[in-house]
């Protein structure tokens, strides 16, 4: 079985410890690594960016983030 990983590019991403825990499985592997600043060959930069726009209009609607979470948990 042949292994192809695609990282981005968090930090713990880049550790050693990761490359050899990688080596040491029974696995032939290719780690390639995403070029930093390329949002568009990382999809769940897509998802984040959504998901960060529709806190930022939902939070809007409060003043503070005690007040969001009292509406959240219905704590009146």
């Amino acid at each position: 079985m042949f292994w192809i990983l695609i990282l981005d590019n968090a930090r713990f991403h880049r550790v050693k410890h990761l490359q050899e825990l990688a080596n040491n499985t029974p696995y032939k592997h290719i780690i390639l690594s995403l070029p930093p600043c390329l949002p568009k060959l990382n999809p769940i930069e897509h998802t984040w960016a959504t998901i960060k726009k529709w806190l930022r209009s939902y939070l809007a609607e409060f003043e503070t983030i005690k007040e969001s979470l009292k509406c959240y948990f219905g704590v009146w």
